[in-house]
C-alpha cells in the first residue's frame, strides 16, 4: 500500500509527551495515575494542516479525549469528507456529547449515531456492562452531503 505513514504517537492538544494509563488493548486513556506511562503525542490540528488534499476518512477512537481534540481542530475539519468518532462518557466526568455534536454541526457535518452497548434499564443500570467506568459509548458517523 502506498501513501500510508504510521505514527507511533497518541493524538492530543500539543506535540510532546502525555501520561497514559496503558490497560487492555481497547482502554488506554490519558491519566494522571501513578501507573501512567509517558508516551509521545502529536497535535491532530497540526497533522490535518499538513495534508495538501482533502481527507476522505478520519477515524477517532481515543478513549475519552475525542471532544477536546475535535474542539482544538474544529477549524481544520473542513478538510475532512467523512469522520468516524467513538464517543466515550465516563460516569465521574461531565458529559460532553453536546459539545462534540456542536463541533460537527459547526463544521458542516450531518451525523448518524449508534450505541455501542445498550442498556435496557438506564435509570437503574447506569454503567456500561462491559466497561464499568463508562455510562455511554456511541459510534458517531459524520458526513457531508
Amino acid at each position: 500500500m502506498t501513501g500510508v505513514e504510521v505514527k507511533s504517537a497518541a493524538v492530543w492538544l500539543h506535540e510532546g509527551k502525555i501520561p497514559m494509563l496503558l490497560e487492555a488493548a481497547d482502554s488506554s486513556t490519558i491519566s494522571d495515575s501513578m501507573e501512567a506511562t509517558e508516551v509521545n503525542c502529536i497535535r491532530l490540528k497540526d497533522l490535518l494542516l499538513s495534508f495538501k488534499d482533502r481527507i476522505d476518512l478520519l477515524k477517532i477512537d481515543i478513549e475519552g479525549a475525542e471532544t477536546k481534540v475535535l474542539i482544538d481542530c474544529s477549524d481544520e475539519l473542513d478538510l475532512v469528507r467523512n469522520l468516524f468518532v467513538e464517543y466515550h462518557s465516563f460516569t465521574k466526568e461531565e458529559q460532553e456529547l453536546d459539545k462534540l455534536l456542536g463541533v460537527l454541526k459547526g463544521s458542516g457535518f450531518r451525523v448518524f449515531i449508534s450505541t455501542v452497548n445498550s442498556r435496557r434499564e438506564p435509570f437503574i443500570n447506569r454503567n456500561d456492562e462491559y466497561n464499568k467506568p463508562m455510562d455511554m459509548q456511541l459510534n458517531i458517523y459524520a458526513y457531508r452531503d
